[in-house]
């Protein structure tokens, strides 16, 4: 008896495989920037961005990620995923490939910069880690104290006073998922509507309409991974992805499978589902394909589908196939992205291209029309291209078009400067690791976690972060409201 508990508490205490393998890629990484830092010292190479002290600084804050990775939590190993690809590879890439730093075409970047843009970074890491230190313990007391009942209903689950059978409403998710797809590729057949394309005020609807298909999706992967369903329970869930990459391929999405690897991700992590060694292949070999194949393809079909007829580029899919690795890279430019926003002064920066512009901005989005004027509202998204690539100040009043966006490090230090945003990064980091840690249902830690999580680090922005949550919850409620009234009336029939 005593053996078996003695195997069970090793077991207990075995590593994952993912977290291995993030710990082994981090490792990799912290050697490289220790090679590149004695190369700057013992060369005395004159790089025209980095030099030691800042090499030395990312150095430190790769220690940190790799501690970070070491954790079971949820959040402390998809963000240290995230940063790995976001900031750390970005320094390396860059100090190998200088002509690849976002921006440098137009704008001049001292070593100064750099070196002020490594130490935010390490800050706002030490941050993160602090918090599920700091302030995970308390935080997660009081969580579970007014928002969770002491014993977890994982067979329901609650959205404000609709309680509702989860597997019901995972099936009716699937079906409005297949009609909400159906008319997003309808759309993009019918008014070409795709990526990066202006529209007028007039086809903002049409726009909301199209984006009801990618606010559920999460749902479907998640109900595939949670349920043991059989083959023919399981077979609404498999349309709902082949529509989901249907209308991928249509709207030229780059990252699908990237999207779909995250997310099952989260998922499994959220769930603590064994993640085996085949399923860390599959991750591996859908990032090998974005980046060879998917990437040049769409980035080849988006030209194509935004001109005038459809005639496939051959040339420009072969330049894209050469380039793909550094494309690839450079979509990932959160490094870059944030050293732009800390070498412009605030007072370049509009008032209303800030924490309270973008409050009102997502207020005046929950409902068409305006509820609060904001005529001089700038996104921070268009501002990007405006200040890193020289773009006309006019470009930021058009609808749709190109847009860079600041991710989640660049867009706390636009909202709260230099001092406050490792702070913001405290609290954020405890209360995400305290919601994972919660009795709250598996789901709603799942969509928080995608939201306040993913969205934010990968994309920014207070708009990305609530709106994405903001359209969830509409669609859950809404569909969750159906499923409590049929229930209400079949048990009023029944008297």
């Amino acid at each position: 008896m005593e053996k078996n508990l003695s195997v069970n508490k090793i077991n207990d205490y075995k590593m994952p495989l993912d977290n291995i393998f993030i710990i082994a890629v981090n490792y990799v990484l912290t050697l490289m920037l220790v090679y590149i830092f004695f190369d700057l010292q013992i060369e005395s190479n004159d790089h025209p961005l980095y030099n030691a002290e800042s090499i030395l600084i990312i150095t430190f804050s790769s220690i940190l990620n790799t501690f970070m990775s070491a954790h079971r939590s949820p959040t402390l190993k998809i963000t240290s995923v995230l940063l790995i690809f976001f900031y750390i590879q970005r320094v390396i890439f860059t100090y190998f490939f200088v002509d690849e730093f976002y921006y440098i075409n137009y704008l001049s970047f001292t070593t100064d910069d750099i070196e002020a843009t490594s130490k935010f970074f390490l800050y706002c890491v030490a941050s993160i880690l602090a918090g599920k230190y700091l302030l995970q313990p308390f935080l997660l007391v009081t969580i579970n104290k007014f928002f969770c009942s002491r014993v977890p209903d994982y067979v329901n689950i609650r959205y404000f006073f609709f309680k509702v059978n989860f597997n019901h409403l995972s099936r009716f998710v699937a079906y409005f998922c297949l009609a909400a797809f159906a008319l997003k590729i309808s759309i993009v057949l019918l008014y070409s509507k795709y990526t990066g394309v202006l529209y007028s005020k007039n086809e903002v609807i049409i726009m909301w309409l199209m984006g009801f298909a990618n606010s559920l999706s999460l749902f479907v992967i998640f109900a595939i991974i949670y349920f043991s369903f059989s083959k023919k329970k399981n077979r609404i869930f498999k349309i709902v992805i082949l529509f989901i990459v249907l209308g991928a391929i249509l709207f030229t999405s780059k990252g699908v499978l990237l999207t779909f690897v995250i997310s099952a991700y989260v998922c499994y992590s959220v769930l603590k589902k064994k993640i085996s060694l085949k399923l860390i292949l599959i991750g591996f070999l859908a990032v090998l394909m974005t980046v060879f194949i998917i990437y040049p393809l769409f980035a080849t079909l988006r030209t194509t589908f935004s001109g005038e007829g459809f005639n496939f580029n051959t040339p420009l899919y072969l330049s894209y196939m050469q380039n793909a690795f550094f494309s690839f890279s450079n979509r990932l430019g959160g490094f870059d992205w944030l050293n732009l926003w800390i070498s412009v002064p605030f007072n370049e920066i509009p008032s209303s291209a800030s924490l309270l512009g973008d409050i009102i901005r997502t207020i005046n989005m929950l409902l068409p029309g305006e509820l609060i004027s904001q005529p001089d509202y700038v996104s921070l998204a268009k501002l990007q291209v405006v200040l890193g690539r020289g773009y006309e100040s006019s470009f930021i009043n058009q609808l749709g078009g190109h847009a860079e966006t600041l991710a989640g490090l660049a867009t706390a230090y636009v909202y709260f400067g230099i001092l406050l945003a490792p702070l913001f990064f405290l609290i954020w980091s405890g209360l995400l690791t305290a919601i994972e840690s919660s009795r709250i249902h598996p789901f709603h830690k799942v969509s928080i976690l995608s939201s306040y999580l993913i969205v934010f680090l990968t994309g920014g922005g207070f708009i990305l972060m609530h709106g994405s949550f903001f359209w969830f919850l509409f669609c859950t409620i809404f569909l969750s409201g159906i499923i409590w009234v049929v229930g209400l009336f079949k048990k009023m029939i029944c008297r």
